[in-house]
């Protein structure tokens, strides 16, 4: 049960992950509910909280598919390097077929990370997302994170949230602009 992983923060509740979850894959017995053993997990908790963030590893695999089939909405984090394209056509795929078991399943959007500004590779990876955003119905997000060497210095050098290292960095104004953003969709969604 989900209830007994709550950790207790002054930031907030979470479930932290744990190095086991990386053997999810080959744990995971096959058998009909394979992909449904997080959304059985959440009810056991959805009573407590408006929100449950999930952040899942980008390969396609048991933990994803999990959260496809128990989640409301998915947000696409593209790089702007565009080393993340790779697998986006796949998730496009997965998500597609976790609609079959999922009908409150919606792509609320493409979210543009480590954006450097107005390069032509910005301008077409703009581009990509656009396309992608139409193919599975959704939209690009307007706020874009962009990239900052204090984002960088507070993940790798001092290991503390960016909003206590940084918190007039342009990049934690991106990110507080992107949660209205997200609220906003939910409120009108």
């Amino acid at each position: 049960m989900a209830v007994n992983c709550i950790q207790h923060t002054p930031k907030g509740d979470i479930i932290a992950s744990d190095k086991l979850l990386s053997d999810a894959e080959n744990m995971v017995k096959v058998d009909e509910r394979r992909f449904t053993h997080l959304k059985r997990s959440l009810k056991s908790v959805d009573k407590h909280y408006d929100f449950a963030i999930i952040d899942t590893p980008p390969a396609i695999g048991v933990a994803l598919k999990n959260v496809l089939a128990a989640t409301d909405y998915v947000i696409i984090p593209v790089e702007e390097s565009g080393w993340s394209l790779d697998g986006l056509m796949d998730f496009a795929e997965a998500i597609e077929l976790a609609r079959d078991n999922n009908e409150n399943l919606k792509v609320m959007g493409i979210l543009t990370v480590k954006a450097k500004g107005r390069t032509r590779k910005s301008k077409r990876m703009g581009e990509f997302a656009a396309n992608l955003a139409e193919k599975l119905d959704t939209k690009c997000f307007s706020t874009k994170i962009r990239e900052s060497i204090s984002c960088t210095e507070a993940l790798t050098e001092y290991y503390v949230p960016l909003n206590e290292y940084a918190p007039n960095s342009t990049t934690m104004q991106d990110y507080k602009n992107f949660v209205d953003e997200v609220l906003e969709e939910i409120s009108n969604g």
